[in-house]
């Protein structure tokens, strides 16, 4: 019979308990137990009762009176079956009389009392073993000799246990035959044998390491030794390595000591025990060589149909390239591009634009491929080799493409196709969009000279003929210019008259300058460039150019000509303007207002249909593989705020701020959230915030700024309270003025100036931020507000 050993605890994981088999038990013995004894007048066997009046069988010897002064009282246990036992726990219940209590010999007797007995035990092959053996010490293992700890001083009479009961647990082994015989030898003590229990302890069936291991019995040498048992790894499960599975039972019973473990084969997952490898279930699957336990869930549009898959099948339209592993997402090829629009950019030129597909198909990749075709007669060829495209025809990666060597009066039809690197791998041709487009008539001629007729340290103002062949009424100039050496992005500006002036330069600085007109027909070619240097720092005063006199005079001369001219002009244009107004004409109003010509000035993103396009005209697109994030510095009404790096091609490496739109946001929000950056890629002073660009073609879209280190300034003055000087706090307040300034200049109203919209760098310098659209900025604060 099993029985547990001690109760098992659960603590964190559960222990295992050790086994206990009894091989021998008469604690409970109420009949006959029928054990042989030597010589006879020794041990009898008799019933007595115990404490709680209940009937047990003991063996009893009392021959303290004997004749000889050495005796042997024998008493041997039956034949005892081993079981496979290889230490065995032998439990003595007994009691011994105190010797000074007994009475004096009579004559001729000796009074031979002792107070111990010797246990020992003799290993058998079989149960008729010990009908040949003889009554010898010498032929028996001695385990112990025992006595009591405290022995009983009355004769309680025949029958009646005494109370003073002794308990010894001793062991011995290692036992290699098939059972064994205890043997109790008295040498003329009184004493009760009450009961005698013989055990031995089993490391009990376990699983550990996905490795199964049978009950196994302790070592047979004791103490600290151990058994080794040899485990075999679970169904569904493989051994790690070389090692042999092995796991060690102490001399209780407790395992310990384990080599080698198992992992479950691919397609299985270790069960949350430990002790299984069931198969994944569908939906999930494990990969072989997975470094994880756990079955994992089907990537992003995958899914397994069986149990136990080793990787998810892509669903239908869905795709993996080759060098994609099992583990990876599946994709779609992406939506047809949309929105397609053109303008006419100078004679048989036009410049195409589209929007990025609604549906990327899951890639951050996708380009573009541009097809041709002219439409005549209900038959499209292809255009001939005349058609040239710029910067290529296929694999584009911008939403914009220059065509020239187009003929007036031809219908084309251009189809923009989307692709990505799926695409060869879907059945069905890439989606695409189409534009058919015309030219009808010819566009100015390229502007032959400028001429520069003012400068100072941040402005230039330039003056130029009007083209030779204007090919109808010259509506207005776009002036395209960058400072030398910057391989940025080129600044625009659009001019009514033939003279413009350009401000916001840097002191010193060369900038080259382009023109170009714009009939009925569209814009003309750029003329070539032409380089200009700004007033060097230190005088506010403007050179002017007095070789120029003769054309300045002619000039004025014909202004004042002009000047009748256009009064009759503006009543027309004015009257005609308040019958028929177009979204053009709103747009155009930012850039023609009653400070003068040639000035840029701020335009509301919301006169775009989407502010991405805002986004797009004035601020750099930028590769969200050039974006590091750092940490994360705050939250905003977006999203969260992070400090990051700006790593572009044969850049130097900028420290920025990172501003991102929160996943989940809706339209309105990402409309809010891109005027921002639409507002804030038109301006550029040391004393507005700098926009270095925007994330817009992934997800989540992104605001670049210039980083700011000491923050706001509402807390920076309080962090640093006392610590300023007088000329320090002018200095840092004539930036806020500077920048207001500015703003104010090109028509921008901030209606939300406070302290935590004014940002300061490491050099002190104050920069105004916080540029939002009206409709935004007019929710600011009352207490900010003007007092009208």
């Amino acid at each position: 019979m099993l029985v547990k050993a001690a109760l098992c605890f659960y603590i964190l994981v559960p222990l295992v308990c050790p086994l206990q088999e009894d091989l021998l038990d008469t604690t409970q013995e109420t009949s006959e137990i029928g054990w042989t004894s030597y010589p006879q007048g020794g041990w009898d066997e008799v019933s007595v009762l115990d404490g709680q009046r209940r009937l047990l069988r003991t063996y009893e010897v009392c021959n303290p009176y004997a004749q000889q002064p050495n005796q042997s009282n024998w008493l041997r246990t039956g034949y005892i079956e081993s079981r496979g036992a290889r230490r065995v726990y032998v439990k003595l219940r007994f009691s011994v009389r105190d010797c000074a209590t007994l009475k004096p010999p009579p004559k001729r007797n000796h009074l031979v009392c002792r107070e111990t007995f010797t246990f020992y035990y003799r290993q058998a092959g079989g149960p008729t073993e010990a009908d040949k053996w003889e009554w010898a010490e010498e032929k028996w293992v001695k385990v112990d000799t025992i006595g009591p700890g405290k022995s009983f001083t009355r004769d309680l009479g025949k029958g009646v246990q005494g109370p003073h009961m002794d308990e010894r647990i001793l062991d011995f082994g290692p036992i290699n035959r098939k059972g064994f015989y205890l043997a109790f030898v008295d040498s003329g003590a009184c004493l009760s044998l009450a009961g005698v229990k013989v055990y031995f302890y089993k490391c009990p069936f376990t699983v550990k390491g996905l490795a199964s291991f049978l009950e196994t019995p302790s070592s047979g040498e004791g103490g600290a030794s151990l058994s080794e048992a040899i485990g075999t790894c679970v169904s569904g499960a493989q051994p790690i390595g070389t090692a042999r599975l092995s796991l060690h039972c102490g001399g209780e019973g407790e395992w310990m000591v384990s080599s080698g473990s198992c992992v479950c084969d691919p397609g299985r997952a270790e069960s949350e025990d430990g002790t299984k490898c069931p198969a994944c279930p569908p939906g999930t699957y494990r990969p072989p060589d997975s470094p994880i336990s756990r079955c994992l869930p089907c990537p992003s549009n995958s899914n397994t149909i069986t149990s136990g898959a080793l990787g998810c099948v892509c669903d239908k339209g869905y795709y993996r390239t080759p060098e994609e592993n099992p583990q990876s997402p599946c994709t779609g090829p992406p939506s047809a591009p949309w929105d397609l629009n053109y303008e006419v950019t100078g004679p048989g030129a036009v410049s195409a634009s589209w929007r990025a597909p609604k549906d990327l198909g899951g890639r951050p990749e996708v380009l573009y491929s541009v097809a041709c075709k002219e439409c005549m007669g209900g038959r499209c060829l292809r255009c001939g080799e005349g058609v040239t495209f710029r910067p290529s025809q296929v694999g584009l990666i911008h939403t914009r493409v220059h065509l020239s060597g187009l003929l007036p009066g031809v219908p084309y039809t251009l189809e923009v196709q989307a692709v990505n690197q799926v695409s060869e791998l879907s059945p069905e041709q890439p989606k695409h969009s189409s534009l058919n487009l015309s030219i009808s008539q010819s566009v100015p001629s390229a502007v032959p000279i400028m001429h520069q007729l003012h400068r100072s340290k941040q402005s230039i103002t330039l003056t130029w003929p009007e083209p030779e062949q204007p090919n109808g009424k010259i509506l207005d100039y776009q002036l395209c210019y960058r400072e030398k050496g910057d391989e940025g992005e080129s600044l625009y500006l659009i001019s009514e008259t033939n003279t413009a002036t350009i401000g916001g330069l840097n002191p010193g600085a060369i900038y080259s300058f382009q023109v170009r007109g714009r009939s009925e027909g569209g814009y003309g070619a750029f003329s070539g460039s032409m380089y200009f240097q700004t007033l060097l720092g230190g005088s506010e005063q403007a050179e002017h150019q007095v070789d120029k006199l003769p054309l300045i005079v002619g000039s004025c001369l014909g202004a004042l000509a002009f000047i009748g001219i256009s009064v009759i002009l503006f009543l027309i244009l004015l009257y005609k303007s308040k019958r028929r107004e177009t979204p053009y004409t709103d747009r155009l109003q930012h850039y023609i207002t009653s400070r003068g010509l040639g000035v840029k000035y701020y335009i509301d993103p919301s006169t775009y249909e989407d502010p991405a396009e805002a986004v797009h005209e004035f601020a750099r697109e930028i590769d969200v593989t050039f974006v590091k994030i750092e940490e994360v510095i705050g939250s905003g009404d977006f999203g969260e705020v992070c400090r990051g790096r700006l790593c572009l091609p044969s850049k130097r490496e900028v420290a920025v701020c990172i501003r991102t739109l929160r996943t989940g946001s809706g339209e309105k929000e990402r409309a809010e959230f891109l005027s921002e950056a639409g507002i804030m890629g038109q301006f550029d002073h040391p004393n507005v915030v700098h926009l270095e660009g925007a994330v817009t073609r992934s997800r989540p879209i992104m605001i670049l700024t210039e980083h700011m280190e000491n923050g706001a300034l509402d807390a920076f003055l309080r962090q640093c309270e006392g610590g300023f000087s007088t000329l320090q706090m002018v200095s840092m307040l004539r930036g806020v003025a500077a920048g207001m300034r500015y703003l104010s200049d090109r028509s921008y109203n901030h209606r939300n100036l406070t302290a935590h919209n004014v940002l300061v760098n490491g050099q002190l310098v104050c920069k105004v931020s916080g540029l939002r659209p009206p409709e935004q900025g007019a929710r600011q604060s009352l207490r900010w507000a003007a007092p009208d």
